[in-house]
């Protein structure tokens, strides 16, 4: 009897050592699979965290890209701006000082036409006061030299008359520029036929016309004689 128990205990050591390393073996395989499922589980997930980020980091440089673009577009924008401005301005600097330039200019020429009309109504004034009295002068001379003459001052002629009365109404004093006297008679005239009184005028009608009447009578044609 005990050596049957004894064989049983014997088999169930044997069996025990065959199975239980069987079993070992086995779990170690399962452990080891599940390690390897876990590692390429894993590795797909380092994998996909991977792609996921190169994807993001592409889509920010994508970003940056854009932004940059734009900040250059932009920055391109404000220069042309800023050049359009400058041009502006510096035409319309140009264009006040031209308008200034032909100001001052038109200054200068108004500020010396002026000054030379100034000059010209001066030097007339002098003419004529020179003029009047030189007329005076000759007039007196000759006033007081021919007092006896027949043919000095206003005679009965009719046409004598019309044309002291056209020429200057009967004012001895009258002037217009170098013509002076009752019968207006030039400076030269007056010179070469003895001043501006009525004998030196009968003496240029006489040398002129011939007559009175036929000085009147171009007076009447032409406005003077």
């Amino acid at each position: 009897m005990k050596r049957i128990k004894l064989n049983i205990i014997v088999k169930s050591a044997i069996v025990a050592a065959v199975i239980i390393p069987g079993q070992i073996q086995a779990s170690a395989l399962t452990t080891a699979q599940a390690v390897s499922d876990n590692q390429n589980k894993f590795q797909k997930q380092i994998n996909k965290a991977s792609t996921d980020c190169a994807g993001e980091q592409k889509s920010i440089g994508n970003q940056f890209a854009i932004r940059a673009a734009a900040d250059k577009k932009i920055a391109a924008q404000k220069e042309a701006a800023n050049k359009v401005a400058q041009e502006k301005a510096a035409k319309e600097k140009t264009a006040q000082q031209a308008v200034a330039q032909e100001k001052a200019a038109q200054e200068a020429a108004a500020t010396q036409a002026a000054k030379e009309k100034a000059a010209q109504e001066a030097a007339a004034q002098q003419a004529t006061a020179a003029q009047t009295a030189t007329y005076t002068q000759t007039s007196y001379q000759v006033s007081s030299s021919s007092t006896t003459s027949g043919s000095y001052g206003i005679t009965g002629d009719a046409s004598k008359a019309w044309i002291e009365s056209i020429e200057s109404g009967g004012n001895e004093n009258a002037a217009n520029g170098q013509y002076l006297g009752l019968f207006q008679l030039s400076s030269q005239a007056a010179a070469q036929y003895g001043g501006y009184s009525g004998s030196a005028a009968d003496r240029y009608v006489a040398a002129r016309y011939g007559s009175w009447a036929a000085a009147a009578a171009h007076h009447r044609a032409y406005g003077w004689y």
